[in-house]
């Protein structure tokens, strides 16, 4: 039973990062983080 509990949070915990790493950009307003964009290739 225990592997199953542990298995269970480990996949919780990166479903959990990835929505995190999803939203945090959204949350962050447009206007400061446009100078973070990376430069165009001339």
């Amino acid at each position: 039973m225990t592997p199953a509990i542990v298995v269970t949070q480990t996949l919780v915990e990166l479903v959990g990062m990835l929505v995190y790493i999803r939203l945090v950009p959204r949350l962050i307003p447009a206007k400061e983080a446009a100078g973070t964009d990376l430069p165009s290739a001339t």
